[in-house]
């Protein structure tokens, strides 16, 4: 979508991935992205995903079938600068919903 493009669409995956760190017992999160898709991979892979496979001919578009690229954020490590930055990015989150 044009309107989560650029900073603003990257800011929005980082604070969402830190919501669920933050408010879940999930330790991981996936995706399949089109390989044909290149906007996507690219970024899902800014948003700190990393490609762990591809599933072969699994995805259908106009009759022709294409493969699909596998992507995972897992759960950072607890502790460190990047968890606290994970909390605060949650917490500002939070925030936003509550305000509304």
């Amino acid at each position: 979508l044009p309107l989560a493009a650029g900073s603003k669409g990257l800011e929005a995956a980082n604070a969402c991935a830190a919501w669920i760190w933050a408010n879940t017992d999930f330790d991981r999160i996936v995706t399949n992205v089109p390989e044909f898709n290149q906007l996507a991979l690219r970024f899902a892979e800014r948003a700190g995903m990393v490609r762990y496979g591809e599933n072969l001919r699994s995805f259908r578009k106009d009759g022709k079938l294409h493969n699909e690229i596998l992507l995972g954020l897992s759960r950072p490590e607890s502790g460190g600068d990047q968890c606290q930055r994970q909390q605060a990015l949650a917490d500002g989150v939070a925030d936003i919903f509550l305000a509304q």
